[in-house]
This record gives structure tokens, sequence and C-alpha cells, in this order.
């Protein structure tokens, strides 16, 4: 009986490390931040201001269901192809900077993308 109770104290902390680390490698975030970003995308239009503690708890609860809902919304917000005005020149990378250069390149390694 003794030795069976001691297995099961040890499982039992076992189990609670291993939840511990599960917990522990979960993106968190801040309350604030949380708020201050689902404010920001009601302002810009992106969500409707009555959605906004619906998305901040998505990202506390399911964190990948609520960038899910993000892409949906990137989707359905693609921006029309900008099109010159008349008689402006369209602008080309030879008119650029070489520290514009740089800095562009520096912005895209950052981000992940290849340019």
């Amino acid at each position: 009986m003794k030795e069976k109770l001691l297995t099961d104290v040890l499982s039992y902390v076992e189990l609670a490390d291993s939840l511990i680390d599960d917990l522990a490698k979960r993106p968190a975030f801040s309350d604030a931040a949380l708020t201050k970003a689902a404010m920001a995308m009601s302002q810009a239009g992106l969500i409707h201001e009555n959605e906004q503690a619906t998305l901040a708890d998505l990202f506390r609860r399911e964190p990948d269901k609520a960038l899910e809902s993000l892409v949906k919304v990137a989707e359905a917000k693609k921006r029309p192809a900008s099109i010159p005005s008349l008689g402006a020149p369209v602008e080309s990378g030879k008119n650029r900077t070489g520290s514009e250069r740089e800095s562009d390149r520096v912005l895209y390694q950052r981000l992940g993308l290849s340019h």
C-alpha cells in the first residue's frame, strides 16, 4: 500500500512538472498589450468595437485560433493596387540612397522576408 502511494505521488509530481513545462512554452500576452492591440485594430476598422474583448480573450485562451482570425481579417482587407497619379514620376530603386536600401534590407531580414 505504501509503495503504491509513493508511486502515485511520483506520477503526480511528474505530471505536474510536465504541465508546468507546457504552460511555460505557451505564448503569454499582458492584458494591457491585448487591450491596446484590440483597440488599435478597432480604430483602424479591422474589427468592430464590440469584438475587442472577444479578440483579447481569444489570444489568452487559444492564440493559434486568434492568429487564424487575423489572417481572415487580412484576407478580407486586401488593399487595391496603388495607381500612380498622372504626371507624377514612378518611384524607382535608382532614386533611393544607399542608406535607405540598407535599412530596407535590415527590415526585410528582421521580418523574415527575402529582399
